[in-house]
């Protein structure tokens, strides 16, 4: 039963397959399973794809280290000429995962040539809710190391805006935008499209920002 997904991804397909079987088992008649799957709504912040003139951002919450290595493996399927890739730290889980967090984007800097790698410890951003969400000294230094031991060139910023106008600075027409992280990037990727279209002389409406979906078949 081929299906054809709004969104892109190995992994995603692979969650849709896992769904497309489930309801399957539990009496849906395939073609309504696949028409399901070809018109839902994808969650934000899931690989989603927006576009601003002639710059496309893709953001994604990235949960745990496994999400890490799918977007960046999506990625490198058809690896952009430029990809410009701004990271949130993790904050208060502790600087072993973050230590391995650097060693995905060791490995895949590689193939899709993103270094410098921008990082954010989103301080003002992560203040913002009642749950402590702060990046520990140790949990930065963690990542810093780890990424210094394996050769990954990366740019420390305190706040996530001094982060994303960094990106956005080197971003060229053309240049995909990477924004990864839990709480401390929701806000990025409004960021981002803000800076964009201020460099275009663009009003500041985000209407026209959001790419139609992307169908792909498995």
């Amino acid at each position: 039963y081929p299906f054809r997904l709004p969104t892109t991804g190995e992994h995603n397909a692979l969650n849709a397959a896992a769904a497309f079987a489930a309801a399957v088992w539990l009496g849906v008649p395939p073609p309504h399973a696949t028409r399901a799957l070809r018109f839902f709504s994808p969650p934000p912040r899931r690989l989603q794809r927006q576009r601003v003139g002639p710059y496309v951002i893709y953001n994604d919450v990235a949960m745990n280290e496994a999400s890490y290595d799918a977007v960046l493996r999506t990625l490198a399927q058809t690896p952009p000429e430029q990809l410009v890739v701004v990271h949130a730290l993790r904050g208060n889980r502790g600087a072993e995962v973050n230590a391995r967090i650097a060693q995905i984007f060791s490995r895949w800097d590689g193939r899709l040539r993103f270094s410098p790698l921008i990082v954010s410890e989103s301080r003002q951003e992560l203040s913002r809710g009642g749950v402590d969400r702060t990046v520990r000294p140790e949990e930065r230094d963690a990542f810093r190391a780890e990424a210094e031991k394996l050769g990954l060139h990366c740019l420390f910023h305190v706040e996530l805006d001094a982060a994303i106008a960094d990106a956005v600075a080197r971003l060229a027409p053309g240049g995909v935008l990477l924004l990864l992280g839990t709480f401390g990037m929701d806000r990025g990727p409004a960021k981002a499209r803000a800076m964009l279209r201020a460099r275009l002389g663009l009003p500041a409406q985000e209407e026209a920002d959001y790419l139609p979906p992307q169908l792909g078949g498995f």
